[in-house]
């Protein structure tokens, strides 16, 4: 819900003539509630969060937050294909707001998300514990190699492939970052 990248996001579906995308300002998260926004660097805008981190600059304001169900209708619901979460350390809140809509999702619907437990709240959560109520439903994961150098995605053959996660103990650790589907 960046005042930033909002705009900027506003721009590109201006400039690209794009017509099914719904901009909704806010946090997803467990519950109705607001949450202070933190901008990151000029650098890195996409470094902004709800959690206050080691690179976040300064807090820019207030938010609303609530959870996915409330935020979108049933019928975007029923036919997203995917859902990324990119939310800087805030993943704990956010699936955990999904959980109510989550047996509203097609069967082939897929959640990308980028976790950063070191940045949770809560220093006992692991990643395994947030994941739980996707992989009672069924969820398979798969981890993505990432190496955050942009660079790489130039040459498509350099990016290696997600694998499966068929034994989940990787998730048991709370790790600097998981790039998971």
């Amino acid at each position: 819900p960046s005042p930033t990248i909002v705009a900027a996001l506003q721009e590109t579906i201006a400039r690209n003539d794009l017509a099914n995308v719904r901009i909704v300002a806010a946090a997803v998260s467990d519950r109705d509630h607001e949450l202070p926004l933190f901008a990151g660097p000029s650098s890195n805008v996409g470094k902004t969060s709800t959690v206050a981190h080691r690179g976040s600059v300064r807090e820019q304001g207030r938010v609303r937050a609530a959870p996915l169900g409330s935020l979108v209708d049933h019928e975007q619901l029923v036919t997203a294909r995917l859902i990324k979460i990119d939310v800087e350390g805030a993943e704990d809140r956010a699936l955990a707001g999904m959980v109510a809509c989550v047996d509203t999702l097609a069967p082939d619907a897929e959640v990308l998300v980028e976790l950063s437990p070191r940045w949770w709240s809560d220093p006992g959560l692991r990643p395994v514990d947030v994941l739980r109520p996707f992989l009672d439903r069924g969820f398979h994961v798969y981890q993505l190699p990432n190496d955050y150098r942009a660079w790489r995605y130039l040459w498509p053959r350099d990016v290696e492939a997600p694998r499966r996660l068929r034994d989940i103990a990787v998730l048991n650790r709370r790790v600097a970052r998981l790039d998971l589907v």
